[in-house]
């Protein structure tokens, strides 16, 4: 490079200078305020002090997520338009509730405000049925999705091409003959296996199914690490399944399968489905070209129950790369510290990290 700089006019070289400068000074700032990790932080800025300009080029070439950042940017898009529609369109009920229910939801005012800032999630009561384990979840699934009669909506993490992917890959056939609009959103990765003959044969009869994020060959992926791992079902907007259950007969212990699982899905019925709701139509907006707009069909209005047999009130809090912050990470450190004598856990994973900002 010094000997290209030599071959240069004066004036062209403090040029050259200046600019890659301004460039060092842009990638410092960059690299600063887009990489959270300690360790990638400083590799990157070793990467482009130790070898100039062909730093800045490989940082520039694979430092830098591109795919991650075009979909959070179309994704804040969707997000913030659902969010306007979905305020103007529908009753925030929430200060009623903590208004009426102040004995039961005195404890929580701090924690339900937080949640609800975080982006519209309001507060609703809701009939709730917990599922233990697929034996208990997948019969309910089924009879469930069997009442649908206008549309159902499905984003899984993993689906198996087994005796339970069948099961409902055959009802949802079923219900598409009877005139229900079925969309689904599944992970290209943990269900790569349901690729070639689950997802063409639901997409060949007129069922609009598309992965969250595409992987084209799986053993090049680089960005893996970006799944989605929800399971939610949402049934005519008013009946929604969540949980830790996938799509699969590992799952439910009164199929053999050499396994035993432990794991949860609750059924919800009530306005918090829409909030279950919003955040689906979010993620399928971003994956796949034909984006659905606010309707009333999807949002229909529903009345709380009356009965307070397994009544509750609940708030939907979502996250994934799409979302400007990081959510549900906040609403757990919230959770903790709102915690004055007990606090039980149940979670398959523990990964102790630090937060970027504690670094």
């Amino acid at each position: 490079m010094i000997a290209i700089l030599n071959n240069l006019p004066i004036a062209l070289i403090y040029l050259v200078v200046l600019f890659y400068l301004a460039a060092l000074i842009y990638t410092i700032v960059r690299i600063l305020l887009d990489t959270h990790s300690t360790p990638k932080t400083l590799a990157y800025l070793l990467l482009i002090f130790v070898f100039p300009v062909i730093g800045i080029i490989l940082y520039y070439s694979f430092g830098i997520n591109y795919r991650h950042r075009r979909i959070k940017v179309k994704g804040e898009d969707y997000y913030k338009t659902l969010i306007g529609d979905f305020n103007k369109n529908l009753n925030d009920d929430t200060e009623t509730h903590l208004k009426a229910h102040h004995d039961i939801l005195g404890p929580y005012f701090g924690l339900v405000h937080f949640i609800h800032n975080l982006g519209s999630e309001n507060l609703n009561r809701n009939m709730f049925k917990l599922l233990v384990n697929g034996e208990e979840k997948f019969p309910e699934v089924l009879r469930t999705l069997e009442t649908a009669k206008h549309f159902i909506h499905m984003e899984y993490y993993a689906w198996e091409n087994d005796i339970r992917g069948n099961q409902i890959k055959d009802l949802l056939l079923k219900k598409t003959i009877e005139g229900v609009k079925v969309r689904i959103l599944y992970d290209a990765y943990a269900s790569r296996k349901i690729k070639n003959n689950i997802v063409k044969e639901l997409a060949r009869n007129g069922i609009e199914i598309y992965p969250v994020i595409k992987v084209k060959i799986v053993q090049l992926a680089n960005r893996i690490n970006h799944r989605d791992h929800r399971k939610i079902i949402i049934v005519d907007g008013h009946t929604g399944f969540v949980g830790g259950i996938n799509v699969s007969d590992r799952y439910d212990n009164s199929i053999d399968t050499g396994l035993y699982w432990r794991d949860t899905h609750v059924k919800i019925t009530g306005k918090t489905v829409l909030n279950l709701q919003r955040h689906f139509l979010i993620n399928w907006n971003v994956s796949q070209p034909n984006p659905v707009p606010f309707s009333k069909e999807l949002f229909p209005i529903i009345k709380e129950p009356n009965s307070i047999e397994q009544e509750g009130f609940a708030q939907i809090v979502a996250g994934g790369p799409i979302y400007p912050f990081s959510n549900i990470m906040l609403t757990y450190f919230k959770v903790f510290t709102t915690a004055k004598q007990k606090l039980y856990i149940t979670n398959p994973y523990f990964i102790q990290t630090t937060p970027y900002w504690m670094h």
